[in-house]
């Protein structure tokens, strides 16, 4: 396999955001890039959510920022061109805050969610292609603490927490803010319950793999808390009684990301008690009780305990990939690439040198080629945003070691 070495340019910022590039002399840029995105405010810190590419070859990054005298975190969406380079920024007010993932194309226009600061209700931001930002609109229906959003055809499926009634909602959302559907499903009643959900919110504990999803055959599932335990449930809506439960251990186990892939067959990856294990065909059971620790799978080492990992399906060189990205204990992002199919492993890349880098989220990009979004640390201390651009030649690479 051909292997390219990143070398870091330092250079002094000069406008809000600028950028460094980390690239060989002998590439095409528009292939294959890397680029950091400093700050002006030395102290401040950006971490990434999310990053779609736009009709125009270049990419949406919606990020977190930190805020003074409050644990939630307010929000920044940066616009770069095809090369990477830094076009413009805009900061939310400070009483939006928590922004999720995903950040979804649909009509036109990018959406991602978020909630404010005082009342805690979802609110709904668009994006245009060229990164302009509408001002949070609330969404209908008094839900609350958005926890993660997904593309649902033309609209948008959401998991949220309501706190006073101690449950998880999952709706389906339209680009105007209206609830078509909606249903409940409780955490479980006692004193502590929604501690690690409260937790999640505001950095004082583990950062949870909450997501929510569609399969083909249109039933509906979430991770997230059901009955005292960060589970994966299945359900058709109609009911808060789901049709089947994945089970994890309290917040110690359970699955860190997951994909439908046909039938009962999903790519998972999950973790127990800090350690990471990957899954890349897992037969769950959607209408009956089972537990994450019966789906094995290959255990990676090489993980910190109980870290992020993102996971998607791609066409490469004809053939479909599974690619799990996560991070390393050596402080680089780690991505495995797997064959759809057969669950056989075909390669495996690390991104990132001299400084730490950790993943936030990762998206095909119209050349064939990947984008992956994550965060490094200026000094070991402040985050900032590190885009990688990898071309076609890149995957075609990763997948034929």
């Amino acid at each position: 396999m051909r292997k390219h070495l990143l070398h870091i340019l330092i250079i002094i910022p000069l406008v809000i955001f600028s950028s460094c590039d980390l690239e060989d002399n002998d590439v095409i840029p528009t292939n294959r890039f890397t680029k950091i995105y400093d700050n002006n405010r030395f102290d401040s810190s950006i971490t990434p959510i999310d990053v779609a590419q736009t009709a125009d070859g270049g990419y949406i990054i919606v990020n977190s920022r930190r805020l003074e005298n409050t644990d939630f975190l307010g929000i920044n969406v940066m616009k770069v061109d095809e090369l990477g380079n830094f076009v413009s920024q805009t900061d939310l007010a400070d009483n939006f805050v928590q922004p999720i993932a995903d950040l979804m194309l649909i009509g036109g226009n990018f959406y991602f969610l978020c909630m404010d600061a005082t009342s805690l209700v979802v609110h709904l931001v668009a994006i245009d292609d060229s990164g302009a930002v509408t001002d949070p609109a609330a969404v209908s229906g008094g839900l609350f603490y958005p926890l993660h959003a997904t593309i649902d055809g033309t609209n948008i499926l959401l998991q949220s927490y309501n706190n006073d009634n101690k449950e998880t909602d999952i709706s389906i959302i339209g680009t105007d803010g209206s609830i078509s559907a909606s249903q409940s499903f409780t955490i479980g009643s006692g004193q502590g319950v929604e501690e690690p959900i409260i937790e999640h919110f505001t950095r004082t504990g583990k950062s949870l793999p909450f997501m929510v999803g569609r399969t083909t055959g249109g039933t509906y599932f979430f991770n997230g808390f059901y009955n005292f335990t960060l589970s994966m449930v299945f359900t058709d809506l109609s009911s808060g009684d789901p049709n089947g439960v994945l089970q994890g251990q309290q917040d110690d186990g359970g699955l860190s990301s997951a994909l439908h892939l046909s039938g009962n067959t999903f790519a998972v990856s999950r973790f127990n008690f800090g350690d990471n294990y990957i899954v890349p065909q897992a037969s769950i059971d959607m209408g009956g009780t089972t537990s994450s620790v019966d789906l094995s799978g290959n255990q990676l080492p090489e993980l910190p305990p109980d870290t992020k990992v993102d996971l998607l399906l791609t066409e490469v060189n004809s053939q479909q990939v599974l690619i799990y990205g996560s991070n390393t204990n050596s402080k680089q992002i780690l991505l495995l690439a797997y064959d759809a199919s057969a669950g056989d492993l075909l390669g495996t890349q690390r991104l990132g040198f001299s400084n730490p880098y950790e993943i936030s989220n990762m998206t095909p990009t119209a050349d064939g080629g990947l984008v992956v979004v994550g965060t490094t640390f200026v000094a070991g201390r402040f985050a900032r945003v590190v885009l990688f651009k990898l071309d076609e030649s890149d995957l075609v690479a990763l997948t034929s070691q």
